[in-house]
């Protein structure tokens, strides 16, 4: 008992005052905790004037003068959230300095601390070493800005939606479509630089993709047919960039330059005015899962290349990181010359991935003109295939990543569209239109020095 003693009387325990922030720190951290269910209750069920609990009780909060069920906006801010503050903090502030509040004694005891028979003491650094951590409590604190990033791009989504379900589902379902052809394009800048080759020429092998899918399908009235003649060109000009640079060993970054010249010069040359086609690719709803409130329109409710576009992520991740293809791939691109010792071929290695880059960047020519707008215009990838490289650049040559980057980049078209259907800024459109490029900087800025590329990129490689 003695023992027990000396031990209680040589703590140091928490002074008053830093009893009293923790008391107020917790509320905040459980309104952040509780911040993404604040967010599905205001896009589910606040509109229609019910918070969970009164939806399992059948009441519905009505306005006093029109008896109509009390509006997103009233609901969730007045209601929702200021009643959240003062439930969250007004009152366990009170109660802490009526109840909680250390009392002015040797050890700093409270009223629960001495009916427990416990005290608050600082917790020892050594209880805080990264290996005593859970490995899930480790990740959630790397990733800690990447968490109040995303809430903080949603809040901004339903303050730019209006507090309304329907326009905030539509930006974030504008925000997938829009990101449809710059993961495409990313994939296809992924697959030649990891194998050691630079692509600039996505945007090239996109636009006259895009030209020759909308020629093929005014010509057969085949909208798969027009998406295999994408298809196909892609391929073909991507077959062009390793006979330019694999074969004849050519500068890359000139190569790629090549091929957006040519594909300028040529479509805008065989552009026909006013050439239309019967419809675009049909909207697919994925069953029931399509009827599920906000994600159901995001996710299940979608045109064939926009599901094809999430197939490819899950499936080249794989290849590249999986399967002896992705290996070799890997391999040819950090060091060319051991993948030759071990029996690889660079040059064929490298070849089959361009081409194959190359089709997928004629699947995102594809999309524009026969998914997105249904017609086609002289430029209308309008420097997309350059924004795919700074995805790649921006997701560090992962298909994961590079899905990431393009659902950012393509979140601020969807916003650049809801400005206008705002008003906001409509006295200077220039300026709207500049967002996503805006954003392509301030990225390439901040992540290219610590991006690490492949290291043969750009690199010609002859078989000794």
């Amino acid at each position: 008992m003695e023992t027990q003693t000396e031990t209680t009387q040589e703590l140091i325990t928490v002074n008053p005052w830093a009893r009293l922030g923790a008391y107020l720190l917790e509320p905040l951290l459980s309104l952040v905790t509780l911040g993404i269910g604040w967010i599905i209750w205001a896009l589910t069920l606040s509109g229609k004037g019910q918070t969970p609990a009164k939806k399992l009780l059948n009441q519905t909060v009505v306005d006093i003068n029109t008896g109509q069920p009390l509006g997103l906006g009233r609901m969730f801010w007045v209601r929702g959230l200021i009643g959240g503050l003062v439930a969250s903090i007004a009152i366990p502030l009170t109660l802490g300095i009526l109840l909680f509040m250390p009392l002015w004694d040797s050890k700093n005891q409270n009223i629960w601390d001495k009916v427990s028979g416990s005290c608050v003491i600082p917790t020892p650094k050594k209880q805080w070493v990264k290996d005593s951590r859970p490995w899930w409590l480790e990740r959630i604190i790397s990733l800690r800005w990447w968490i109040l990033i995303f809430l903080a791009i949603i809040a901004f989504t339903i303050f730019a939606g209006d507090f309304r379900q329907d326009p905030t589902t539509a930006i974030l379902a504008a925000t997938l479509r829009h990101s449809t052809p710059l993961v495409l394009g990313a994939l296809c800048g992924m697959l030649c630089e990891r194998s050691g080759v630079i692509n600039i020429g996505i945007e090239g092998q996109m636009l006259m993709s895009a030209f020759v899918g909308f020629t093929v399908t005014a010509a057969t009235s085949s909208l798969y047919l027009g998406v295999a003649a994408g298809l196909a060109c892609g391929m073909l000009m991507g077959a062009a960039l390793g006979g330019l640079t694999v074969s004849l060993q050519g500068d890359q970054i000139i190569a790629g330059t090549v091929l957006n010249i040519f594909a300028l010069g040529l479509t805008s040359f065989l552009y026909t005015p006013g050439e239309t086609i019967h419809s675009k690719t049909p909207r697919i709803n994925v069953g029931p899962l399509a009827d599920i409130p906000v994600i159901g329109k995001i996710f299940f409710a979608n045109q064939p290349l926009t599901y094809l576009s999430l197939l490819l992520v899950a499936v080249i991740w794989y290849a590249l990181f999986k399967t002896t293809w992705g290996l070799r791939t890997r391999a040819i691109g950090e060091h060319p010359s051991a993948a030759e010792t071990v029996g690889v071929s660079v040059a064929k290695m490298r070849y089959l991935n361009l081409i194959i880059g190359g089709g997928i960047a004629g699947l995102a020519g594809a999309y524009l003109s026969l998914e997105a707008v249904g017609s086609f215009e002289r430029g209308m990838t309008n420097g997309k295939g350059f924004v795919a490289l700074a995805v790649m650049i921006f997701g560090r040559w992962n298909p994961v990543g590079a899905w990431g980057a393009a659902l950012l980049f393509g979140y601020t078209n969807a916003i650049q569209t809801q400005f206008q259907f705002r008003g906001w800024l409509t006295g200077h459109p220039q300026f709207i239109g500049m967002i996503p490029f805006i954003v392509t900087i301030v990225v390439l800025a901040g992540f290219v020095g610590r991006a690490r590329p492949p290291a043969a990129i750009g690199q010609p490689y002859t078989r000794e």
